[in-house]
């Protein structure tokens, strides 16, 4: 079985490997012109090789997933787990590029079509499956979990602070009427609060009046403020979950131990 799943999981590591080979494919034939998607393979026919191999895999995937889907007895459970759902969209991709490309659509839709192709990547989280989750992944949900009230909150104060120090730096950037406006409408304001906010800074957008450095300086320091505050919350629930996790493991370790002394003296 270990054996089944390891090669499954080599067979996601190649369909990936030709997601990226489609990938650099596909810019290389869009610069020779608005052709069809047949004159597209006839441009690359590594293309159509990759795309038969691409569907062997998947082939391979899709006998897999209806023997699990068939050996199930509670069907709902079953596409209830998530990486079964990514399972089954994944299915879809390579025939959807083999219709097109039997009705010679114009090459846009198939780019469009490499976008649900990441669902391959997904499927690397099976390798979880394989190996014995660490201590600190299992905790980790229970901590989010713990902390949803915190981040909620934290997103209203960012949320508070985009708009307001978006607002304030669009009307300042309106009144001093300079003729190269860092901001020409609220949208590219609330972007400029967002990467400000974040200390991102993407260097697209920087003020160089007076006023619109005191008020992005302002806007840095709110930024920090609002990350930084929430990191001890969330490092001291972690620290609670994860000393609590390693208590009933030492505890259930013991009871086993305890267990079979006791079945070896009977």
């Amino acid at each position: 079985m270990e054996g089944f799943a390891v090669l499954s999981l080599l067979f996601n590591v190649a369909l990936i490997a030709i997601l990226c080979a489609r990938g650099g494919q596909h810019e290389d034939s869009l610069r020779h012109g608005n052709f069809t998607h047949q004159d597209t393979l006839e441009l690359c026919p590594q293309r159509a090789s990759l795309l038969h191999l691409e569907l062997f895999f998947i082939l391979c995937f899709m006998c897999e997933f209806a023997t699990r889907l068939v050996s199930c007895p509670d069907k709902r459970r079953f596409f209830r787990k998530a990486l079964n759902v990514v399972d089954f969209l994944a299915l879809f991709p390579v025939c959807l590029d083999l219709f097109f490309s039997r009705r010679g659509h114009q090459p846009a839709l198939p780019c469009w079509l490499n976008l649900f192709r990441v669902v391959y990547i997904l499927k690397l989280l099976k390798v979880f499956q394989l190996l014995e989750t660490p201590r600190m992944l299992r905790v980790l949900p229970y901590v989010l979990r713990s902390v949803l009230k915190d981040i909620a909150i934290l997103m209203w104060v960012f949320l508070f602070e985009i708009l307001f120090f978006g607002s304030i730096m669009l009307f300042a950037d309106l009144i001093e009427g300079h003729p190269d406006r860092l901001m020409h409408d609220i949208f590219s304001s609330f972007w400029w609060a967002v990467i400000t906010l974040t200390t991102i800074g993407y260097g697209d957008m920087s003020p160089f009046q007076p006023a619109g450095k005191v008020i992005g300086a302002c806007t840095m320091l709110c930024g920090l403020l609002t990350i930084i505050v929430p990191i001890p919350i969330f490092f001291i629930k972690f620290k609670h979950h994860y000393t609590s996790a390693v208590i009933k493991e030492k505890r259930k370790g013991k009871g086993k131990a305890m267990a079979a002394t006791a079945s070896s003296e009977v």
